[in-house]
């Protein structure tokens, strides 16, 4: 299993794969399922927000530096212990992962 993940994180030639930055954005915005996440792209900033049923933000807006968020691996771990963090205030989410 461990080897898939990791075949599945590289590209051609066993190089790192990055994701595009579309890729980045439809990454976030469906990681919270079936909350809303709206995620801008502004210059080489990300920034997003996860709000209720209600429309009120969950977590805080959160802006990150595009360029680490296009490593899938950095971007997953990220991601996660976020999700941990809504999951914590009784919100039951989508199972998720990053499609390589």
């Amino acid at each position: 299993m461990l080897a898939q993940r990791k075949a599945a994180l590289l590209g051609e030639y066993g190089m790192p794969k990055y994701l595009e930055p579309k890729e980045v954005v439809e990454a976030i915005e469906n990681a919270f399922g079936p909350l809303e996440c709206r995620v801008e792209l502004v210059g080489q900033r990300l920034g997003f927000c996860v709000f209720d049923i209600d429309g009120n933000a969950l977590l805080p807006l959160l802006s990150w530096h595009a360029r680490w968020a296009r490593k899938p691996e950095s971007l997953q771990s990220r991601i996660n212990v976020l999700r941990q963090r809504v999951e914590l205030e009784g919100y039951i989410l989508d199972p998720w992962e990053i499609s390589a």
